[in-house]
Order: C-alpha cells, then structure tokens, then sequence
C-alpha cells in the first residue's frame, strides 16, 4: 500500500523517492529527482528550483537514518512529510516567481503585432551644374508614416519593412519579410536583430508596457506603437 501511495505521490509533485542527505549523497539524490522531474513536461529552470529545494528540505529536517526510519514507519505519518514537504517547495516564494516569469516569456509565442509609427530612410539626390560640368550629391533623410508587420515565436520570427523604407542595397525576401535572430524575451522587452545586407543589420526593441516598436540601422529608421493581431481568421 505505502508503495501505491509513494508512486502515486512521485507522479503528482514530478520528483523522486531516492533520498539521500549526506554531502556525498546530495548530488545523487538531486540527479535521481531531476530523472523524475524531466517527466513531467515542466520548464527545465522549475524542475531545478523544485528539486534543490527537495533536497534542502530533507537536508535540514533529518538524517539518512532518520528518513529510513521515516519511510519504513506508519504511512500517515510518512504521507504528512510527503506533503508538507511538498506544499513547501511547490509554494515558495522563488518557484512562484520563477513560473510567473516563464509563463510572461512563454506568453510571447506566436504573437503578431501590427505598427504604425514614422519611419525614416536616408537618401541621395544627384545634381548636375551646367556651368561647370561638375556632378555632386546632397544626403537627405526622407521621413514618412509607415507600417511595419511582426511575427514573434521562438520557432521562427520576422519583421516585414515596407518598400519604401527599404535601402537600395538590400537582400530580396519575399514580401519584405526579413527573419529576426538573436531574439531575446524578457519581462520588459523584446529585442533582436535583422539583416538588409552585409552592412546594414538594424537592432530593434519592442517595450513589452508601451507597445513601441523602434529599430534603427545605418540609414534607416522606424519608431510606432504596435497592437495585436488575430492571424488565425481572416476578416475578409
């Protein structure tokens, strides 16, 4: 019965019944709660937090003689440490901060985002003089309202420019849709990078709070305030 009651108990709180608390047997009891942890499809920073917590616990309620007697004494009393052990570590302050954080990242998977702002494009515009035959060039910034598309999953993200924000040398990408790499999610922001060309590889950052999207690259520019996008039904 207090077999059943174990297994049962491993299956619910994603651990193991291998415990051991003497400093040589840490690690292996840490290792053996891990293999069960793994199980349970949970994000793999939860599983440690929630076994070294495991382990603390038992550490510094008991001996190894001690849980043996523990386990090999009356059921109801083994199944009250059991839990009480496991109420703690699933309730900590740290694991619970930790799942909300992941849970916000996570949040961030196939997330679509339409932005309006003002984009920015440096230009050039040739002249020639007549009296003296002599061409020359004036650099000039060409400003406009734009729109720029977003897609986010940590799978595949892209970023779609408009054409007319494009620079002259640029990679061709079907509809303008450029793939974002080194994508980093946190609380606050969304930031990563993207490539028009060998030189020409803008950063850009969408503030989680505020809804702006900015990103800016030699000659290029764009800032605009993003909302949400239903991709899986069409309106027309």
């Amino acid at each position: 019965m207090k077999k059943t009651l174990i297994t049962l108990f491993i299956t619910l709180i994603f651990t193991n019944s291998v415990f051991a608390i003497s400093k040589t047997n840490e690690e292996g009891a840490f290792n053996a709660c891990m293999e069960g942890a793994s199980k349970s499809g949970k994000n793999k920073k939860l599983q440690i937090e929630y076994c070294t917590c495991i382990v603390d616990y038992v550490d510094e309620r008991y001996s190894d003689d001690q849980f043996l007697e523990l386990q090999n004494g009356p059921e109801e009393k083994f199944d009250d440490v059991m839990n009480a052990m496991a109420n703690t570590c699933l309730n900590s302050k740290e694991l619970i901060d930790l799942d909300k954080k992941i849970n916000k990242a996570e949040l961030v998977k196939n997330l679509s985002l339409e932005c309006y702002g003002t984009g920015s494009k440096g230009s050039t515009m040739s002249k020639f003089d007549q009296k003296t035959g002599i061409s020359s060039q004036t650099h000039y910034t060409d400003r406009s309202n734009s729109s720029v598309n977003v897609s986010i999953d940590k799978e595949k993200s892209w970023i779609q420019i408009p054409t007319h924000l494009l620079p002259p040398m640029k990679i061709k990408k079907p509809n303008n849709k450029y793939n974002i790499y080194n994508l980093k999610i946190s609380d606050d922001s969304i930031t990563g990078k993207f490539k028009l060309n060998i030189m020409n590889r803008p950063s850009l950052t969408l503030d989680r709070y505020s809804g702006v999207l900015s990103f800016k690259g030699p000659m290029v520019s764009f800032t605009g305030k993003c909302k949400k996008v239903d991709r899986t039904e069409k309106k027309f």
